[in-house]
């Protein structure tokens, strides 16, 4: 090969790392829920691509207790819709007592708004559970990210 055509090939792959799409870095999300009156945020959260799951992480900040939030969050195939569903878990308060959540959030993924479903357990003698629907929404959180707790 000669000089001429090594540097072709140089400005060749030169020009192509240069033209590559940067990623973007992931920001926390904040989804607001009407009913429960609940910020959920999720750290390092993008969108899933079409017809794709990710598991996603992250906390409910504004309780004593700082519950986790695990779960999936899911793209309909036409990619109009993102699905989550995530189980939050607090801190247990004393031996025997402590209470799970569920949350089921789907939103328009373009404009970030949708419908909310939330169901509690509380773990005690006797268990007790509550549940509700309502609106949710969706953006950047601010600051970006948001520390824990």
């Amino acid at each position: 090969m000669t000089r001429k055509a090594h540097l072709r090939a140089l400005t060749a792959l030169l020009v192509t790392i240069m033209a590559a799409p940067v990623t973007a870095a992931a920001k926390d999300l904040c989804i607001d829920l009407d009913t429960p009156d609940v910020t959920i945020v999720l750290k390092g959260f993008s969108l899933p691509g079409k017809a794709k799951c990710k598991p996603v992480a992250g906390w409910i900040p504004g309780r004593a207790f700082k519950d986790l939030v695990s779960g999936s969050a899911c793209r309909f195939s036409d990619a109009s819709m993102v699905w989550f569903t995530l189980q939050s878990t607090p801190v247990h308060l004393q031996a025997g007592f402590g209470y799970s959540e569920n949350y089921t959030v789907t939103l328009d993924a373009v404009s970030l708004t949708g419908t909310s479903s939330w169901r509690k357990l509380v773990h005690g003698t006797p268990p007790v559970t509550a549940a509700a629907e309502g609106g949710a929404s969706a953006s950047t959180c601010v600051p970006k990210n948001v520390p824990f707790p």
